[in-house]
């Protein structure tokens, strides 16, 4: 018995669209292009957010290696995730980030904030990042991007 008959020839055209641009690669280089793009903007940030050592004048060093040691990597593409790494090599860098103990302060102004505990305080510069450019995400996807997920429906 027949309830009725059911036209599919307009879902059938859209996954035969859907396939063949699968086939084709377009939606992963689009999706790559738009990952990079995010990965840009975040190195931008974190590295903007890092802050330089202060060094007393005449010592000979100088500040700025650990913003100039960020990296990026990927975009990764697997299981329907897509994902980038953000890191730091530097082995004193986790410090900064999140904050570390010491075992005497180094300023004056340190020894009257520290009453006799000896924390200096994170950055959190790369959380801080995160945070921003989760709230920008979907302004930072491509226009072609857009346009390619427009063209499918």
């Amino acid at each position: 018995m027949a309830w009725g008959k059911v036209d599919d020839a307009q879902f059938e055209e859209f996954a035969n669209k859907v396939s063949s641009l699968i086939k084709t690669d377009e939606l992963k280089k689009q999706l790559e292009r738009s990952t990079k793009r995010v990965g840009k903007r975040a190195m931008e940030s974190v590295k903007s957010k890092t802050p330089e050592g202060q060094y007393p004048m005449g010592s000979g060093r100088t500040g700025g290696h650990l913003r100039r040691t960020w990296h990026v990597r990927g975009p990764f593409i697997s299981d329907g995730i897509i994902s980038m790494k953000i890191y730091n090599n530097t082995d004193y860098a986790t410090y900064v980030e999140n904050g570390h103990r010491t075992r005497t302060p180094h300023t004056a102004e340190s020894i009257k904030r520290s009453r006799g505990v000896h924390w200096i305080p994170g950055e959190h510069m790369l959380m801080k990042t995160m945070f921003e450019i989760d709230d920008q995400l979907p302004k930072l996807l491509t226009p072609a991007l857009k346009d390619f997920m427009r063209e499918l429906m």
